[in-house]
């Protein structure tokens, strides 16, 4: 399933962190999609795409899967954009090293999507209650629904006929 290169841990964590950080009132929906949606010009030419933008704050979760050797890249943007201004946090696999110049938070996406989001929570000192848990989860789902019909392909397998 492409969701436009994020995970689903990484949907959940950063939709847990936007309603916590940025206390949206209304349907959040188009703003969250919008802090996922930025990009950072690096004063070396490159850039990057935090995983969650608000304001001069980046959210990334750093899954194992992933980041098990991009310990070096991580710290480069890290520090590159916290030279620019920006604040780093990172929601890290706890099975991975802390990153420079990002307040780093060990968490554990085995427990699933619900105990996730309440560690994210639970670092910002916020205890997630049932309603509280059904905001980050809607959220988090229209926000995969809205990736996956962004980021689908189709191809014609015959005049009729087409997958996805």
């Amino acid at each position: 399933m492409n969701l436009g290169g994020k995970s689903t841990e990484e949907i959940f964590v950063t939709s847990a962190a936007f309603l916590i950080l940025s206390a949206p009132e209304g349907d959040p929906l188009q703003h969250y999609l919008a802090c996922l949606d930025q990009r950072i010009d690096l004063p070396d030419g490159r850039h990057t795409k935090p995983d969650l933008l608000i304001e001069k704050h980046i959210i990334e979760y750093d899954g194992a899967y992933f980041h098990l050797d991009k310990g070096e890249e991580d710290a480069r943007k890290t520090l590159a954009t916290a030279a620019l201004g920006y604040t780093v946090t990172r929601y890290r696999d706890g099975r991975l090293l802390p990153v420079e110049g990002a307040t780093n938070f060990a968490v554990d996406a085995s427990e699933g999507l619900e105990s996730l989001a309440m560690q994210v929570t639970a670092h910002h000192g916020v205890t997630m209650d049932r309603q509280l848990w059904l905001r980050i989860d809607s959220l988090a789902r229209r926000a995969i629904l809205h990736c996956k019909q962004k980021y689908a392909t189709t191809k014609q397998t015959a005049m009729t006929q087409y997958t996805v």
